[in-house]
């Protein structure tokens, strides 16, 4: 009896840790599409599982990395390069409606295949662009989406 309590609690204690609050998209199985003036467009899928792979400008690889939903937070980390070889940097947090600010676009699914760890192209740095534009330059048909592109802003 107390080994089932103990997997209902780890089973609502993950569920909880990722799901939104009320009025909020849900993040799992998502790609998110984000501008700063610092960083320029920026494409991130979020697996369900709780990896991330990022699309960063400039980058010709995207990072790879996890997230994870907490308690009013959206933490991120990714695989950095060091002395002894790749290794997690420390988790950053920051503010979910913060991050839920910064997220101008949700499509459903992994839509420019960053799973396979590979990117379509170059992102060029600090320019604005839609994952409908980007997809065009990819030379990826959205029409075939199952799921309707959530703008946040």
């Amino acid at each position: 009896m107390w080994r089932l309590g103990f997997i209902a609690i780890i089973s609502l204690s993950a569920c909880t840790m990722e799901m939104a609050s009320l009025g909020s998209p849900s993040l799992v199985g998502r790609t998110a599409q984000t501008y700063s003036t610092d960083h320029g467009t920026q494409v991130e899928y979020l697996a369900a599982d709780g990896h991330a792979i990022l699309w960063y400008p400039q980058r010709p690889i995207p990072w790879v990395g996890e997230w994870e939903r907490r308690t009013g937070q959206m933490c991120f980390r990714y695989l950095v390069e060091t002395t002894s070889g790749l290794a997690f940097s420390e988790w950053t947090c920051s503010n979910w409606n913060t991050y839920m600010r910064s997220v101008n676009e949700l499509w459903q699914g992994d839509i420019f295949n960053l799973d396979t760890r590979s990117v379509p192209f170059t992102i060029p740095d600090r320019d604005v662009y839609s994952i409908t534009e980007l997809a065009d330059q990819a030379g990826i048909d959205l029409s075939t989406t199952q799921d309707v592109m959530l703008t946040i802003r």
